[in-house]
């Protein structure tokens, strides 16, 4: 998979959607009765040869990656198992509480800034604290997946991936205002000159 920036990136990333997703019903308010334009979301991970694709018009989330490194990459759609089955994006709940509704993918977002390390069988490996897929939702949700790569290396050091980051602290109001990074030290106050 490389749709590059070119003339015909675009034409690419459609075929890429095409195979991966089957076109769902007309979205609702499109007037003419055909489907909605499609649009794809990606996050992705090239430390570990994966993405992980969205569309505005399916339920599905589905990961592409190659197991190879460098010039002999290989993309293809890797099957996710799961007892609960393949990730999709949940149906919402109506108002009245008794009917469910689709909903589709409206942004995405990678996290890397995790630090609970993930147990997937209780009493077994821990798992080093991986990235978070944050996805936003058509009905106004926003629902997150836990990325996992059981063989990926980690830092022997750390015991982390080197990827991760560690969380910044949000800026003050008046951090953001002049324009500082968050935890930046206050600016030094003015001092008067001396009278003389």
């Amino acid at each position: 998979l490389d749709v590059g920036r070119g003339a015909g990136a675009a034409e690419a990333l459609q075929e890429c959607a095409a195979a991966l997703f089957v076109m769902s019903e007309r979205e609702p308010g499109v007037e003419d009765g055909g489907y909605a334009r499609r649009r794809v979301y990606c996050a992705s991970l090239a430390q570990w040869r994966l993405a992980v694709v969205c569309s505005s018009d399916s339920d599905a989330v589905s990961a592409v990656g190659s197991r190879k490194p460098g010039g002999e990459q290989r993309w293809q759609k890797w099957t996710l198992p799961d007892e609960e089955g393949p990730p999709s994006v949940p149906t919402f709940e109506t108002e009245d509480g008794e009917t469910f509704g689709d909903q589709f993918v409206v942004g995405l977002a990678l996290d890397l800034c995790n630090e609970e390390q993930l147990v997937l069988v209780a009493g077994e490996e821990k798992f080093a604290p991986s990235p978070v897929l944050w996805a936003a939702t058509s009905h106004g949700g926003l629902v997150a997946w836990t990325v996992v790569h059981k063989k990926a290396p980690v830092d022997s050091v750390t015991a982390t991936y080197p990827f991760m980051r560690s969380p910044e602290p949000l800026p003050t109001g008046d951090q953001a205002a002049a324009g500082e990074p968050a935890g930046a030290p206050p600016a030094p106050a003015a001092v008067p000159a001396p009278a003389s």
